[in-house]
């Protein structure tokens, strides 16, 4: 009796042991025909893999893949090995459609997964992610009043604003502002305040990049030309790459600013 309790925990424990996982798993069931699925072979093993045959994605494109990786788990001084085997795919029309089963060996013993069910509906346009024209970002030149007197000061700010979807990495200074009639005291800003604001009725982050303040030196009008800046801007693509994750572009755009007459009364 003792012998059997013996043998049949050894048994047990053979077969706890040699207890394998293959499954297969994915980003998602359901998507439109412009986005991708990531689709994800698991095989939790501590014997080794003899072969493996992934099935043919059959309706899908392969975009990318097979990458593989192994991830090694100890616990009470035994180790369980994890391989893992990706494939990025994309539909090739709408419909409703079935990833088919991976087959591996392991030791001369077969082994395969359960097929997966994917709905494919009309593009989502998730590879058009919003990206950013030249109109979302802008340069003015912002006076503080319309007409002035002999006696009064202008002061004058160029400013830049830009949405929410850009992001200015840099700047040139191309053409300076030109003033005339007018005497010029500068005004000195030591640091760039980004300031959030509602420009055109939608949200903006704004800076003044120059002030200064003009004093009339005669009758008739103050002349100011406009400033020219080469900016370097990043902004949303509009693409997404293999895994589904919104790609930038960088672009260089040279604005220049409106010109502004004021009267002298």
């Amino acid at each position: 009796m003792k012998y059997i309790t013996v043998l049949l925990f050894i048994l047990v424990t053979s077969i706890a042991g040699a207890q394998v996982k293959f499954v297969t798993k994915v980003n998602k069931k359901s998507l439109g025909i412009d986005q991708h699925i990531r689709v994800d072979f698991f095989i939790n093993t501590d014997m080794e893999l003899t072969s493996f045959w992934p099935p043919e994605f059959k309706n899908f494109n392969v975009v990318a893949g097979p990458t593989k990786r192994a991830d090694a788990t100890y616990v009470d001084d035994g180790q369980s090995l994890e391989l893992i085997c990706s494939y990025i795919i994309s539909p090739k029309s709408v419909g409703n459609f079935v990833i088919g089963a991976a087959r591996m060996e392991l030791k001369g013993e077969r082994y395969k997964t359960v097929p997966i069910h994917i709905e494919v509906s009309k593009a989502v346009n998730s590879t058009s992610v919003p990206s950013a024209p030249n109109e979302n970002i802008y340069l003015v030149t912002e006076v503080s009043r319309n007409s002035i007197t002999l006696k009064d000061s202008l002061i004058v700010s160029h400013r830049i604003y830009v949405t929410p979807a850009i992001k200015v990495i840099d700047w040139k200074l191309v053409d300076q502002p030109v003033y005339t009639n007018c005497s010029i005291s500068a005004n000195k800003i030591r640091d760039l305040k980004v300031e959030n604001v509602i420009y055109k009725e939608s949200k903006h982050s704004s800076l003044i990049w120059q002030k200064v303040i003009l004093k009339p030196k005669g009758k008739g009008v103050i002349s100011i030309a406009p400033v020219e800046i080469a900016f370097q801007m990043k902004f949303l693509s509009g693409k997404r790459d293999v895994y589904g994750v919104p790609t930038y572009e960088t672009k260089l755009v040279q604005l220049k600013s409106n010109e502004v007459i004021i009267a002298i009364r």
